[in-house]
């Protein structure tokens, strides 16, 4: 049986924060939800001005907020300092795990920051660039009628399915990158899209697997690119 786990989403509704919070949800946690907007919100039920009074009961906290680094300094600062006076003494620490953005990896020191805190179980998790759902970073303009990228032909990307970041569970105090083990072809990519509408990183997730035990699932982006692509034309009516 699983142990129960209370966690805050901050930016539930967003491209990793969703879900992230359906994997907690489908695995039997309870989870709060925050949201930028009052409009998300609203769809949320969630108060966005009271999250910070959730920290003496929350196991963990899951930020995708923003790479902006004022704005994550600002985060952790309001929940450290949170869980050094409202935690009851002896509580285990609340993890506080941080996603940098598809396709950010960051800046290092910022990172460090993070998984040295005292108060809370720091964790960094580094998304490659990542497809699935109601991934537009290709398909808006491709269903317009022209595929535009800037990108360097010739080079490969380093990719991770939506939900195979939301499925990684992570330990305290390290940084991890959340990648597929192979990289895929732009050529490929960019020639097969073209064919179903009618400078990069290498990145490995050795850490992640070795410690973990996590593995992607999910179908590469170019293998499985007719079913992503239709997924994104379905979300546009969603």
């Amino acid at each position: 049986m699983l142990p129960l786990f209370s966690g805050s989403a901050l930016n539930l509704p967003g491209y990793i924060g969703l879900p992230a919070a359906q994997a907690l949800v489908r695995a039997g946690h309870i989870v709060h939800g925050l949201a930028r907007t009052l409009a998300k919100a609203k769809l949320l039920a969630a108060d966005e001005n009271t999250w910070i009074r959730l920290i003496p009961t929350l196991d963990a906290v899951i930020s995708a907020i923003s790479a902006d680094p004022n704005v994550l300094l600002a985060t952790i600062e309001k929940v450290d300092k949170a869980a050094q006076e409202t935690r009851p003494a002896g509580a285990p620490l609340p993890s506080y795990i941080w996603t940098s953005g598809t396709w950010i990896q960051g800046d290092g020191m910022h990172e460090i920051r993070i998984v040295r805190r005292t108060a809370v179980n720091g964790i960094v998790v580094r998304p490659a660039l990542i497809y699935g759902r109601n991934f537009a970073i290709l398909f808006k303009c491709t269903s317009e009628g022209r595929v535009v990228w800037p990108g360097t032909l010739a080079g490969r990307y380093t990719l991770v399915h939506i939900d195979d970041v939301a499925d990684l569970r992570s330990w305290s105090g390290k940084i991890f990158d959340a990648a597929s083990p192979t990289t895929e072809s732009v050529d490929e990519l960019l020639q097969k899209l073209v064919r179903v509408i009618a400078s990069t990183a290498l990145v490995r997730p050795y850490l992640a697997n070795a410690l973990l035990g996590w593995t992607v699932k999910k179908q590469g982006l170019t293998d499985g690119l007719e079913t992503y692509y239709a997924a994104w034309l379905a979300s546009l009516s969603a």
